[in-house]
């Protein structure tokens, strides 16, 4: 299972009023059989993702929140999920910031919460394109991860 943490502002009826700054993070997810994911093309993940998003409705948030408030703390993954949030938006968002002391040189999350949760970013260098993926993993699926990035630098595996 694949979890998604997106900003829901837009999916309330009436929209949120302009200068809200309380959070309104939605969890979307997609969910599939490994071996479908290996035998599909990615587009049949991308398609699963895409679902997963519309599925987050407004009801669908009320319903996360009365959740959490009803168990007496916040929601956290279920056993087995792989978490990955785009905040390659954090580094715009941080250009256009100043507290007093001038506009932020760069900006990113502080740590990962999970030992499976990672990040899409934007490099440091403003003079770089492209996304810096960072990848959260448990210690032994790491290692099985850098064997294969290793692999398929050297040329051993077909994408």
């Amino acid at each position: 299972m694949l979890l998604f943490p997106f900003n829901a502002r837009s999916r309330f009826r009436p929209r949120l009023p302009t200068g809200y700054y309380g959070n309104v993070i939605a969890g979307g997810y997609a969910k599939t059989r490994a071996r479908d994911l290996t035998d599909q093309p990615l587009s049949f993940a991308v398609k699963l993702i895409n679902e997963g998003k519309k599925k987050v409705n407004e009801e669908y948030m009320r319903s996360t929140v009365d959740l959490a408030d009803l168990s007496g703390r916040p929601l956290s993954p279920a056993y087995g999920c792989y978490i990955i949030s785009d905040v390659s938006d954090i580094v715009l968002l941080g250009a256009k910031v100043d507290f007093g002391w001038g506009k932020a040189a760069y900006a990113c999350p502080a740590s990962s919460p999970l030992p499976n949760f990672s990040y899409l970013m934007r490099p440091s260098k403003t003079d770089v394109e492209g996304i810096r993926v960072s990848v959260c993993l448990p210690s032994k699926a790491m290692d099985i991860f850098e064997e294969n990035i290793n692999t398929a630098i050297n040329g051993g595996l077909q994408a």
